[in-house]
């Protein structure tokens, strides 16, 4: 008769998120290069300059990606330009100025402001995760509990906890995102799941 019983405990954790991530960019078009890259850096520090006084941190404000190309256009497809880029990732923690933010970048970079979409988050995932991997844990116990009473045996010590199926299960967080369209976007909630695969010792009587 074996000596462990090892089973695998599934349990999940819902929150509301309580942050928005926004990505937004400012592109712009110019006939040289030197011209593109001045145009837009100093469109993005007059964005920096806006988001900040609508209450944004330095660490709120993050840039994500920078980019300069060729731009062609007209009946013939001839080079018309250059097109030059930032692309900034915004953390919003106070949800009610999310409006201000808005009307401030928009206002800073004018009809060379583009958005691309807004996510929910969660400012700490890590707490979430741990009332998760608790769950799993009493639902792991539960059923070795039920497994050994019908054998006739008890738990004894614990021998062994693997996070995933048996190892390498990575833990999965889902997030609620968001239509930008409107900029009324409903919330919703943010799961994350794990599960814990565990051995405890059998008792026999």
């Amino acid at each position: 008769m074996s000596n462990f019983i090892e089973v695998t405990g599934n349990g999940a954790a819902t929150q509301a998120p309580d942050r928005i991530d926004l990505h937004i960019a400012v592109s712009l078009v110019r006939p040289g290069v030197a011209e593109a890259l001045d145009a837009v850096n100093s469109r993005v520090r007059d964005l920096g300059v806006a988001l900040r006084e609508a209450g944004l941190g330095d660490a709120d404000i993050r840039t994500t990606h920078s980019n300069v190309s060729e731009e062609y256009g007209g009946p013939d497809n001839a080079r018309s330009g250059y097109r030059a880029g930032q692309d900034l990732q915004l953390r919003v923690a106070d949800l009610g100025r999310l409006d201000e933010v808005l009307a401030a970048a928009v206002a800073a970079a004018g009809d060379d402001f583009r958005m691309s979409h807004l996510a929910w988050a969660i400012s700490d995932p890590a707490a979430l995760m741990e009332q998760a991997r608790a769950a799993a844990f009493e639902d792991a116990r539960a059923k070795a509990e039920q497994l050994a009473a019908l054998t006739g045996a008890e738990l004894g010590a614990l021998r062994r906890i693997v996070e995933g199926y048996g190892g390498g299960g990575v833990p999965r967080l889902a997030m609620a995102k968001a239509d930008a369209a409107g900029f009324a976007p409903e919330r919703g909630s943010s799961q994350v799941e794990t599960s814990l695969t565990v051995r405890w010792a059998l008792v026999h009587g």
